[in-house]
């Protein structure tokens, strides 16, 4: 065989090789998505689609009809978007750096005792699988210290546990879906028996509320006044708050390019600085927003949007 057809074979074999390398380096990782990745050291080994039940602090997570709800005063809300899957990858992918401590002398100064930690558990309908305390983030942020809460061995584990687990707010206080404020293209606005809307001028990012042409750059911090505002509070819908939008204080309504237009009420006060404020779309549910959002960033009078 001549060197150079000897030398293509070798070549191809190694090809082959390194291909069945990948293949299986994918396979091990589609493996370990399924089940955590650290067994037997921090946590039981488990599925997380067995898992129903998380508590994280004294905040109670659970499956309902196979959607993670939240629980704050005995009611399930909704749960942050992306919450729950940034939870599910830590499961996934967490890999222990070493062992720091193997007594009760550093818990303060790892912050892994009951007071200080982050006590995170997991639960399938027929035993705990998780039982853990989260400490401080490691030096280097991308790791942080952890133990089981009935053992005194604190291990170092990576990816960053706390900045997965510690959150103050996990509901989703989001009054509507994510727009893409470029393709709207009118707002319409009923306040006080007047009725207003802002056109979007074809393609352009040119507006007009009548024959009054619009600052672009206002019209802007508008649209993201309405669309980017997380709610004070969200609450179940109910007699007391229906009557709240029996006269409402203003209608929003966002018409959006291949998209189903947007609706936001705003109600009477919930309180001295807030208004109930309701997406019909999500009527099972109340949101309160700052008066102060309300009246300087959503119902902002024409003078104070036209061109200078």
């Amino acid at each position: 065989m001549k060197k150079t057809n000897r030398n293509l074979v070798v070549g191809v074999v190694i090809l082959a090789v390194l291909a069945g390398f990948w293949f299986a380096l994918g396979q091990t990782t589609q493996e370990k998505k399924s089940s955590n990745a650290v067994p037997d050291s921090l946590w039981q080994s488990f599925s997380w689609q067995d898992v129903q039940e998380l508590t994280i602090r004294r905040t109670l997570f659970k499956k309902i009809d196979n959607t993670w709800k939240v629980e704050k005063d005995n009611i399930f809300f909704p749960i942050t978007l992306g919450a729950i899957d940034q939870i599910e990858n830590f499961f996934a992918d967490s890999q222990l750096k070493g062992k720091v401590a193997q007594t009760t002398v550093k818990h303060t100064q790892l912050e892994v005792t009951a007071i200080q930690g982050i006590h995170v558990t997991a639960s399938t309908s027929s035993k705990k699988v998780v039982d853990v305390i989260v400490g401080k983030s490691g030096i280097d942020f991308s790791s942080c210290y952890i133990r089981k809460s009935d053992e005194d061995t604190v291990y170092l584990a990576t990816p960053n546990c706390k900045f997965t687990f510690d959150k103050n707010e996990w509901r989703n206080l989001s009054i509507m879906p994510a727009v893409n404020n470029l393709q709207i293209e009118k707002i319409s606005i009923e306040q006080d028996g007047a009725f207003r809307e802002l056109l979007k001028q074809g393609e352009t990012i040119e507006w007009k509320e009548g024959d009054i042409d619009l600052d672009a750059e206002k019209v802007k911090n508008l649209m993201s006044a309405i669309t980017g505002t997380q709610a004070a509070n969200i609450l179940l819908s109910s007699e007391e708050t229906a009557d709240a939008f029996t006269t409402p204080k203003a209608t929003i309504q966002l018409d959006i390019k291949d998209h189903d237009s947007i609706t936001i009420i705003v109600g009477t006060e919930a309180s001295g600085s807030e208004y109930y404020i309701q997406n019909p779309t999500k009527n099972e549910y109340v949101y309160t927003v700052s008066k102060t959002r309300v009246n300087d960033q959503w119902l902002i009078p024409i003078d104070e949007l036209k061109k200078d």
